[in-house]
């Protein structure tokens, strides 16, 4: 914090600084300061003590958005300890971090995790098999009008001989159709519209 002797505290900074700890700071953008849109007052009630330093005005932007607090907190950690970095700054500023995902992820985990199965999901479609877009009885038209549809070319020909060998369906020669077999109805199974 700078600025303390320009205001309230001007005639006993050292005094303030020395009884501060575990006093309750309100800390006020200042977009409207001329001099400095990017400026941060600090208050102790109604009591105007100083402004944040500019070298701390990024970690005390980032703590009032709701993250960087645990840098803001080690950072006061640090000052109070007379600028020395010790073991128990150092695992506080770790719990701290540690804490702070773990609540990210019990609050938002379930969210993420939904989101990354419909980012897998649309990624990888996969190709559907064709004979789901068909009635139960179909013919070769019925066929190359879905295969044009899916965006494929040629002739389903060769296609439905597979299927035919594959026992997936059946050929009546005397009304020219093709029948899905039982065991392809039972794997697959016509989903409601």
């Amino acid at each position: 914090m700078v600025g303390l002797y320009h205001w309230d505290v001007r005639t006993h900074p050292q005094e303030y600084v020395a009884e501060a700890v575990g006093k309750q700071l309100v800390l006020q953008p200042q977009h409207e300061n001329v001099k400095d849109p990017y400026a941060v007052k600090v208050r102790e009630g109604s009591k105007h003590i100083g402004y944040v330093a500019v070298p701390d005005l990024d970690v005390v932007y980032q703590a009032m958005k709701g993250s960087g607090m645990q840098r803001l907190r080690g950072m006061v950690l640090y000052l109070l300890n007379g600028e020395k970095w010790c073991k128990e700054i150092e695992e506080f500023v770790r719990w701290s971090f540690h804490y702070d995902m773990w609540c990210k992820m019990w609050i938002f985990g379930e969210k993420m995790r939904r989101a990354m199965e419909l980012d897998k999901a649309v990624m990888v479609p996969g190709r559907r098999n064709l004979m789901e877009f068909l009635q139960d009885n179909f013919t070769l038209d019925d066929l190359n009008t879905v295969r044009r549809a899916q965006g494929m070319k040629g002739d389903g020909s060769a296609q439905l001989r597979k299927w035919v060998q594959r026992g997936y369906c059946t050929f009546n020669v005397a009304t020219q159709q093709y029948t899905k077999s039982p065991q392809f109805i039972s794997k697959h199974p016509k989903q409601a519209a």
